[in-house]
């Protein structure tokens, strides 16, 4: 198969440092491009390293250009899928809900959505397009929307190489450092349900 990951334009893939979504796309593409699996193509940050064919959109990941409309290079991403849309079997987008705007795709679409689904403004688009295949991170992700519907096609948990990460391994990052902070502060304060899934 030859297929299109549509991915965020803010890091690159990998990111040098912190970037959950970036790091979990690359994982996926190493495992689907090895020798006698699939063809992928990457549009991304030019900066990006990746184990297929890599379409820059920006010379740089977003966040280093410090760019007044990161809209603008969002959109031309979408119209760059749309134009070779039909050199894939199918196309994945891990940047959330734009490419469902476009009616001009000729490959199938599939979209992981990795943020929160409980923000009220994201209830009409959903009711909008409730046929868009969807992939989730975790069965709790869906709790919010249940109602409308939606097409799940899978739920696939964000891992990562065990064999990085040796049993008992302190993992220390100032991102690391930050995360366990907040759990020890959020412990202490006032409850928060997103704590108990």
């Amino acid at each position: 198969m030859r297929i299109a990951q549509v991915a965020p334009l803010f890091l690159r893939v990998p990111p040098r440092e912190y970037g959950g979504t970036e790091r979990v796309m690359l994982a996926l593409g190493e495992e689907l491009s090895r020798p006698g699996r699939h063809e992928l193509v990457l549009f991304g940050a030019g900066t990006s390293e990746w184990p297929g064919e890599l379409a820059a959109i920006c010379p740089r990941p977003l966040w280093e250009m410090h760019t007044t409309d990161p809209l603008a290079y969002r959109v031309l991403q979408v119209e760059e899928v749309i134009r070779r849309s039909a050199e894939f079997d199918v196309i994945h987008s891990h940047v959330d809900y734009l490419p469902w705007v476009v009616h001009r795709l000729r490959a199938p679409l599939v979209t992981t959505l990795r943020g929160r689904l409980d923000l009220p403004e994201l209830r009409p688009l959903f009711t909008m397009h409730p046929e868009q295949p969807l992939v989730s991170i975790t069965d709790a992700q869906r709790a919010p929307v249940a109602d409308l519907g939606l097409n799940w096609v899978a739920t696939v948990h964000h891992g990562f190489r065990l064999n990085e990460w040796p049993m008992g391994m302190s993992v220390r990052t100032p991102w690391s450092r930050s995360a366990a902070s907040a759990r020890s502060l959020q412990s202490r304060s006032l409850p928060n349900t997103a704590s108990r899934r």
